[in-house]
């Protein structure tokens, strides 16, 4: 079920699976894009291709904004506000894949 929405709607699912909504809540927002980029990789089998002249972080960030996610500076740190990670097992996971590389 998680990946027949994901093909609808990627960042949706993912924050579905691996977020908890949380007004105080701050995630890092590298390791947002790492475990995002290695999940996305795993689901579709090659890294994030857009094909719209964005990188793969800015549409992610357009798409956390859709949700009202907001991207802050939190004690030097670059954060999205409002989340934070579900259960850090599974990002931790997540985080140490390899990055997936574009075939060019």
């Amino acid at each position: 079920m998680e990946m027949d929405n994901a093909a609808n709607d990627p960042i949706t699912s993912f924050l579905a699976v691996y977020t908890v909504r949380d007004p105080w809540g701050r995630t890092s927002t590298l390791e947002f894009h790492q475990a995002f980029a290695a999940w996305y990789a795993d689901w579709q089998g090659e890294p994030i291709s857009l094909g719209d002249g964005k990188t793969g972080n800015a549409t992610v960030q357009d798409g956390l904004s859709a949700h009202g996610i907001r991207k802050m500076k939190s004690n030097g740190n670059m954060t999205f506000a409002g989340i934070r990670w579900r259960d850090a097992t599974t990002v931790q996971a997540l985080l140490a894949k390899p990055p997936a590389k574009n075939e060019a």
